[in-house]
């Protein structure tokens, strides 16, 4: 096995660990390598390689003076041969001795293993899953609103309901960006779908929305917001539901999202929607060492 820095050429085996060791995950080589190129809060990227072959991959990022955050995944086909050890111990070192956060998948194994590196559960995340070909036809928006495709509101009106909404996520996980960087990450990503992603507008202001990522048959849900003097009306369901709806005609059989467990709101719209669990994920953090390495 071998360690190396991540080029583009790794982009294919990256997003191909990526879907095995997620499966509710999307990823293509193109997506990849648009991540590499437009993600300045990326501060580096290791992959480990055996017999030509990506087998597993490693990023750590920060987001301005935040805690900066590890993740790590291993194919399937590979864990257990120390393959998460050596990416993780490269990560720690580029960091150095200060807190880190990782987001874990919830299966046994992986928090076991997040256990032995030093990391303590902070939060529970649920991973849900539909097929947007049983959710029923939406109902028709209040007279004073509209129903339009985020292609045609255009992006900085989505960014506009992202920024109003984005610090009401209780996971922590969404964040407010600039346009700039909404528009190079999020809006021109391979995988986001804005002819099928839908808002709703009152006027020319997007009150609602949801948007989507595609690859194949499979979809993420990215965001789903509405604006707080526009909540308890159904539209973030509405925006939602017609996204779904949209999905099903472009042959999308399996739609899925993930929501901290104590945002109530947005997992009572999936249950509506059809949406059940299928997975869960935890929010981890590891104190800073004082130069011992944790077994594992």
């Amino acid at each position: 096995m071998q360690l190396r820095f991540a080029t583009a050429g790794a982009a294919e085996g990256w997003a191909r660990v990526r879907v095995a060791a997620g499966p509710y995950l999307l990823g293509t080589e193109a997506s990849v390598l648009h991540d590499m190129e437009q993600d300045t809060t990326t501060l580096a990227r290791y992959v480990v390689v055996e017999d030509g072959e990506v087998v597993g991959i490693g990023r750590v990022r920060r987001r301005g003076d935040t805690t900066p955050s590890v993740m790590v995944m291993v194919h399937p086909e590979h864990q257990g041969r120390g393959v998460g050890r050596l990416l993780f111990d490269r990560l720690v070192q580029i960091t150095g001795p200060q807190d880190l956060d990782s987001l874990v998948n919830g299966d046994d194994r992986s928090l076991a293993v997040a256990a032995a590196w030093g990391f303590s559960r902070v939060r529970e995340h649920r991973v849900s899953s539909t097929d947007p070909r049983t959710v029923a036809a939406p109902a028709a928006p209040p007279p004073d609103m509209d129903v339009r495709t985020l292609e045609e509101v255009g992006p900085r009106a989505v960014w506009e309901c992202h920024d109003a909404t984005a610090q009401d996520d209780p996971s922590g996980l969404t964040a407010r960006v600039p346009f700039e960087h909404f528009l190079a990450t999020d809006w021109t990503g391979p995988l986001h779908r804005a002819d099928l992603g839908h808002a709703v507008v009152n006027e020319s202001e997007v009150v609602a929305y949801s948007q989507v990522d595609v690859a194949g048959d499979r979809a993420w849900s990215t965001m789903t917001g509405c604006r707080r003097d526009h909540r308890g009306r159904g539209l973030a369901t509405l925006a939602k539901a017609r996204t779904l709806r949209a999905l099903a005609d472009a042959g999308v059989i399996v739609a899925s999202t993930g929501n901290d467990e104590e945002n109530r709101a947005m997992l009572a719209i999936n249950d509506r929607l059809g949406y059940r669990p299928a997975a869960s994920t935890w929010s981890m953090r590891r104190p800073a060492l004082d130069g011992s390495r944790p077994d594992g």
